[in-house]
């Protein structure tokens, strides 16, 4: 019960945080305006894996929960966000090279949003290791 209570705090949070934020933040308009299907099963498949590692590593207290939540939280998305950030700009870069277009700036996927985006997991695998200990610890 505690993996699947995960999963759907993981499921309702990312979607709540995407539809409000995802343009803003992320520029959802750029990244995947074709694939809005295949990035909905993804962060599904994220959820589903994310909260059965969360269940796994939840500690005997609430503060070990939440500190294994911080820890795998800020570790998964602080390297999501360097690859996406390194990957992203420099083949915006390589493009705009190729075009010959040497002021294009690459704003896929600037610092602000990998920041963001780093503080944002950190805290909702943070909230969801808590969560999942309670239930848990209920059962």
């Amino acid at each position: 019960m505690a993996w699947v209570t995960g999963t759907a705090v993981l499921c309702v949070s990312d979607f709540l945080w995407f539809r409000f934020f995802g343009n803003l933040i992320y520029n959802f308009e750029t990244l995947i305006n074709r694939n809005q299907q295949s990035a909905a099963v993804s962060v599904f498949a994220c959820a589903v894996f994310a909260s059965a590692v969360l269940t796994v590593f939840r500690g005997k207290s609430v503060e070990d929960a939440a500190a294994a939540g911080a820890l795998i939280g800020g570790l998964v998305f602080f390297v999501f966000n360097a690859c996406a950030y390194y990957i992203l700009n420099n083949l915006q870069l390589k493009k705009s090279l190729l075009q010959n277009n040497s002021n294009s700036k690459s704003t896929l996927w600037s610092a602000p949003t990998a920041l963001c985006d780093t503080l944002y997991g950190t805290g909702l695998y943070t909230a969801t290791a808590v969560v999942i200990w309670e239930v848990a610890a209920a059962q």
